[in-house]
Formats: C-alpha cells, structure tokens, sequence
C-alpha cells in the first residue's frame, strides 16, 4: 500500500520529528539518577500539535514563489514521552524502564483519545 501523503506532507512530518528527537535529546536525563534538563531560553518550544505554516506567513516569509501545495498540509500530533511523560511508565505492571529510542515503523497512525 502506498503512501497516502504528498510529498509536502511527508516533508512537514520529517521536520516535525526532527524537531522533537531534538528536544527530547536536549531535556532528558544524562543518567537515572538525574532529572530532567531545561531547554536553553533561545530554544521554541512547540507541540505536541504542530499546526503548518499559514499560506499568508510563507508568501511572505520565502523568497521563491509558494507552491499552493502547502496551503493543503494536515496538522501532526506528536506522541510521544516528551509530551506525555505518562507513556514511560507501562500502564499494567507500573514499570519504568520503557524504551523509547525509535519511532513507529510503519508510519505515522491516528491514535484514539489523544488530541
């Protein structure tokens, strides 16, 4: 089955993790017994909805001309721990040791209950 998105769509989702593998990188612990770090002042903090770019912002933002495409581009929810420190903990047998260093293979998916 192939991919549903366009390629505009698919872009706008890999800046989208990009964005947080950052940010999870910069604010987790060094160690167990550490606590979570503080992100640097000059750093934006987005999410976990990332809304696109309005048209009338990358008309006037781009120096090249706006493909009518990115009028188009779907919002991305993101989940994951960064965002829902509640998922690092298994909801059956309490336990905190999760692993969460990689993202779903099969591709993005809507999840039910989360908004």
């Amino acid at each position: 089955m192939g991919q549903p998105s366009s390629d505009a769509q698919l872009r706008f989702k890999a800046h989208v993790v990009q964005y947080v593998v950052f940010m999870y990188d910069e604010t987790k612990p060094c160690s167990k017994m550490d606590f979570l770090r503080s992100l640097p002042f000059n750093i934006p903090f987005f999410g976990p909805q990332f809304l696109p770019p309005l048209y009338a912002v990358l008309g006037k933002c781009q120096t090249s001309t706006v493909k009518p495409e990115l009028a188009y581009l779907k919002p991305v929810n993101v989940v994951h721990p960064f965002y829902y420190p509640m998922l690092a903990k298994c909801p059956e047998s309490q336990s905190l040791d999760v692993k969460w260093d990689g993202w779903m293979g099969t591709g993005s998916c809507k999840v039910y209950g989360v908004k």
